[in-house]
């Protein structure tokens, strides 16, 4: 199935958003493969401004490198099987039950972030910063990891 949109439709819903001082949804589409890589998706708060990826679809996405550090991204519930995230910048980030099964989040930056009942079976986390992140309930089977907790 082909992705609801392409990288270059993304930056533009962002560059929008930040122009009129709102918030991005993106709930429930489909992504998938989509290489969203080195983007720098920083909206401003406005105590609305943010990017919502809630139950999209993203499967094998590449967010290697993505600065999305203070962008209040939301990814509750999303699927996120097989993503790149290498040294992305997920700080603060709702990753909450989302699947992140198979992803590779090695040297990403977690610090913050909620993890609550996200699946991280088979994940590589080496190098990850996961400082104050929430991990309860969170399914670490088989996960690769030197992660760094304090």
């Amino acid at each position: 199935m082909d992705p609801d949109f392409t990288r270059g439709d993304i930056i533009k819903c962002v560059q929008h958003a930040y122009a009129v001082g709102g918030r991005v949804r993106l709930i429930g589409v489909n992504l998938s493969g989509l290489d969203l890589s080195k983007l720098h998706l920083w909206l401003p708060f406005f105590g609305v401004g943010g990017v919502d990826f809630s139950f999209a679809c993203l499967k094998n996405v590449n967010f290697s490198g993505a600065n999305l550090h203070f962008v209040r991204f939301q990814f509750s519930g999303a699927n996120l099987c097989g993503a790149l995230l290498t040294r992305a910048d997920l700080q603060m980030a709702n990753l909450s039950y989302c699947c992140l099964e198979g992803a590779n989040l090695e040297g990403a930056n977690l610090e913050g972030a909620n993890l609550k009942g996200a699946v991280l079976y088979n994940a590589k986390l080496n190098g990850a910063n996961l400082r104050r992140a929430c991990l309860d309930s969170v399914n670490l089977e088989n996960a690769v990891s030197n992660i760094n907790l304090m």
